[in-house]
């Protein structure tokens, strides 16, 4: 970003160089899974207001050009047809052709029919824009957690989803885009990221724990300390004197 690009963006937000730190954790996080989204600082109202007036204005299911032809010519459309014509059926592809080339392994997180990829895009945009507002974060950072867990999502993706998720938005937004825009949504998400993946590895951890435990309960289940344990003392050996 020049220089021109960042007075813009430190005009317009004022307060980030005053924003409170991320947690040690957290910086750590950044640090190890998002190299390209190095922000220490916390997101700001300002940055939240901005995305949202962006998403709004750009990609709130507004036609593109080419639905609205397909509209006047009086052809019947399914709905995954019109979802791919409108603007953020257009984003999704742009996002999910980003990740397919750079990060192919990520596929099968994504293996839901065209409808759910789409309004998993707006979730992911949605989420950055409304979770960090939420008197109740913790409560659902803990849901996010559990839901990457169980679709598969590595905390080795996060980096790759962001750069996809702004790439597709630049690229997308026909004019609308700009140095202060895209900052804000940067910031947003590593914020959002960064509470994520701290989250995520002591998550991680805690399943690793218990499945230690449960291995050494099975070790000690199938070995012969459980025969001995349970035997009658008058089958076991005499010891020779």
């Amino acid at each position: 970003m020049g220089t021109c690009a960042s007075s813009a963006v430190v005009g317009v937000f004022p307060h980030v160089g005053r924003s409170k730190q991320l947690t040690r954790e957290q910086i750590l996080m950044i640090d190890t899974h998002l190299p390209d989204f190095r922000y220490y600082e916390v997101s700001t109202e300002e940055h939240r207001q901005v995305a949202a007036s962006h998403w709004n204005a750009v990609f709130k299911e507004v036609p593109s050009s080419r639905s609205t032809r397909t509209e006047s010519t009086g052809g019947s459309k399914s709905s995954s047809a019109t979802q791919s014509g409108s603007r953020i059926g257009i984003l999704y592809d742009t996002f999910y052709a980003y990740l397919d080339k750079h990060l192919p392994e990520i596929k099968p997180v994504f293996r839901s029919s065209m409808h759910v990829r789409g309004k998993v895009l707006v979730h992911i945009s949605a989420g950055m824009r409304s979770i960090l507002a939420s008197d109740n974060l913790i409560d659902k950072i803990t849901a996010l957690t559990r839901t990457h867990v169980r679709f598969g999502v590595q905390m080795e993706h996060f980096n790759a989803v962001g750069n996809a998720l702004l790439y597709a938005m630049r690229e997308t937004s026909e004019g609308s885009w700009s140095p202060v825009i895209e900052e804000a949504w940067r910031r947003l998400f590593a914020h959002c990221s960064a509470l994520l993946l701290a989250h995520q590895k002591k998550a991680n951890e805690e399943r690793r724990q218990t499945k230690d435990m449960e291995n050494i309960f099975t070790a000690y289940a199938q070995g012969p300390l459980a025969n001995d344990l349970y035997s009658s003392p008058s089958n076991l050996p005499i010891p020779e004197k």
